[in-house]
């Protein structure tokens, strides 16, 4: 895609960082913008700094977990711009605390963030049929070919030898990820 003006981008996490990095290029190559973050202050104020003009954009309120925030944002942009061709499914979260430290309220916080942002995003925007002239829809690279006689790799398919790497492979945090390696090599050699 060369040329992006009056072409749709969809940001989520666009109040701050390299959403919003992504939202101003984006403004400024004259792209219709679709700006979404949980923090509703926040996107307004940084809506406001942007080159685009008021009938080019839309900001929403979207929590990415929730498939019916996504879904709804995909209404919204497909409604008033008639089709998405850029798709920066942007938002993210981490936390610095060792994995064992992490609350099962924390991963599901994260693995929601994300991951099932993804999957929401996917099922709610790549299958939707664009609108005459409204331009096209967000596009995945085609998968890699398999070798004969494997089985596709689905959502269900385990990968037993990746449950063994989260299951053995100590956390790192950021600071000090070297003597928690040193640490956790040490108990595992007991």
């Amino acid at each position: 895609m060369h040329d992006l003006k009056g072409k749709t981008a969809v940001i989520t996490g666009a109040a701050s960082g390299i959403g919003l990095a992504l939202a101003q290029r984006a403004a400024r190559e004259g792209m219709r913008l679709v700006l979404a973050d949980i923090d509703a202050a926040r996107l307004a104020e940084a809506a406001k700094t942007l080159p685009v003009a008021a009938d080019a954009l839309v900001t929403r309120r979207v929590d990415v977990s929730r498939e019916e925030d996504i879904a709804a944002l995909a209404d919204a942009a497909f409604v008033r711009f008639g089709g998405v061709h850029l798709l920066c499914n942007n938002a993210g979260v981490g936390l610095t605390r060792l994995s064992w430290e992490l609350t099962t309220a924390d991963w599901e916080w994260i693995l929601g963030v994300n991951l099932w942002s993804v999957v929401h995003a996917i099922r709610h925007f790549v299958p939707r049929p664009e609108r005459p002239g409204g331009g096209g829809h967000p596009r995945s690279p085609p998968p890699r070919p398999r070798p004969r006689g494997h089985p596709p790799r689905g959502a269900g398919r385990r990968e037993p030898h990746r449950e063994h790497r989260l299951r053995r492979r100590p956390a790192v945090h950021p600071r000090d990820g070297r003597l928690q390696r040193q640490q956790a090599r040490r108990r595992h050699a007991v």
